[in-house]
């Protein structure tokens, strides 16, 4: 049975390796022991004094970070208590696009529900969340005191709901959202059905009537709405040869932009459907702006080192160390973006131009500075990486931690 107390062995377990290197004083044993130890004494007291939290603005946003180790490995306890003991966990990003795919491709008509869950987080019911947790006897009571204490004093900051950028929050909502989950998985007319976060995607066999449907889900929110700016609903009709090769629906869904085709007409009787899929645009002028945010810093640093290491960051792939879980994983241009159809991908061929153009202009006082501050070499290595390329190629780049938080300062509170 899985051990949900707060002791000295299990919270020394969930200490990571990025521990150590933001607090050098865990070598120290005796430290080790005093950090642990509060960390016990909180979770019988709760947080006496008020949590030390740094609040980011984020994309209009509050997000939250614990600023002290013993908080973190308080809230990392209890996370983990209620993740294996009631087995919720976040659906894999990777795994809902590829089945995604797979449904969209299908020749028979459907219908495609797109919905986002309005100011998620900050909209939550915790009152009764709480309430649920302390009728559940499978979590313990010192876990339920965690999660009261932390959220009576974020309470007391004026902030309403679970905070963004917690792990416990994610694990919460979670929770929350397991009724809705069950009944739109278990519902006659969904073929396909799957929510990351917020963001929510749904099948039918379009024989339903959608307001009354989107309604009746609704209902199963405990209180959450729907955004009706971002609900999007698309009716994909039979395969007929008059509509070969015509688009039937195009939208973005985490991360990426998805365009649904009829087959060829020489091809009109095939029993599925062309999808193609690209970086969504909102990624791409993201990455464009990290392509200029590095060019800006250095027209100011002229450390010429760190712009190579910025932009191979961007348009390559490198792995780094997960903040929530402390696992070590692959991101970048490939790994972030893997399902691009890239025969078709038209935004990593405008990212490759983009970057061209930005390190060749000689317009405007910021591309006169870069193109001053280059020799003819340093410019010539920096244009050989190519977003395709990453890709394609799979181009991976090794960075310490450290360098990593020196790279990605220039865009960390984007």
């Amino acid at each position: 049975m899985f051990d949900q107390s707060f002791t000295d062995k299990t919270i020394s377990n969930l200490i990571i390796k990025s521990d150590f290197a933001k607090n050098p004083g865990l070598y120290d044993k005796n430290v080790k022991c005093q950090i642990v130890n509060q960390c016990i004494e909180k979770s019988v007291t709760g947080f006496v004094d008020n949590i030390n939290v740094v609040k980011n603005i984020i994309n209009g946003k509050i997000v939250y970070k614990i600023k002290f180790l013993q908080d973190e490995l308080l809230l990392r306890k209890a996370s983990e208590n209620i993740k294996r003991i009631t087995s919720v966990k976040q659906q894999n990003r990777d795994n809902i696009v590829s089945n995604l795919i797979c449904f969209l491709r299908e020749g028979v008509p459907y219908r495609i529900y797109k919905l986002d869950i309005k100011s998620f987080y900050e909209t939550i019911d915790t009152a009764n969340m709480l309430q649920e947790m302390k009728k559940n006897i499978v979590i313990s009571k010192p876990t339920t005191r965690v999660v009261e204490s932390l959220l009576g004093h974020i309470e007391g900051f004026g902030f309403r709901g679970l905070p963004r950028g917690l792990r416990l929050s994610a694990i919460l909502s979670e929770l929350i959202m397991r009724r809705f989950d069950n009944y739109c998985q278990n519902n006659n007319n969904v073929f396909f059905y799957s929510r990351f976060v917020d963001d929510i995607i749904i099948i039918t066999s379009a024989l339903e009537e959608r307001t009354e449907f989107i309604t009746s889900l609704e209902k199963k929110m405990s209180g959450l709405q729907f955004n009706p700016k971002k609900t999007e609903v698309f009716d994909i009709s039979k395969n007929a040869k008059s509509e070969a090769d015509k688009i039937l629906a195009k939208f973005n869904y985490l991360g990426y932009e998805l365009t649904i085709k009829n087959p060829p007409k020489q091809n009109i009787k095939q029993n599925y459907r062309n999808v193609f899929v690209d970086i969504a645009p909102k990624k791409v002028k993201k990455i464009k702006t990290r392509i200029i945010r590095s060019l800006l810093s250095f027209c100011k640093n002229k450390d010429y080192d760190l712009l190579l290491d910025r932009l191979r960051l961007i348009s390559g792939n490198y792995s780094l160390i997960d903040r929530k879980s402390g696992v070590k994983r692959k991101a970048g241009i490939y790994y972030s973006y893997k399902h691009v159809t890239f025969e078709n991908s038209y935004c990593l061929k405008d990212l490759d131009i983009f970057l061209k153009k930005a390190l060749l202009s000689t317009n405007g006082k910021v591309s006169t500075k870069v193109n001053n501050l280059l020799s003819i070499d340093d410019r010539r290595n920096l244009l050989k990486l190519t977003f395709c390329n990453g890709f394609t190629q799979k181009v991976f780049f090794h960075f310490s931690q450290q360098r990593l938080t020196k790279i990605m300062e220039c865009w960390a509170y984007e």
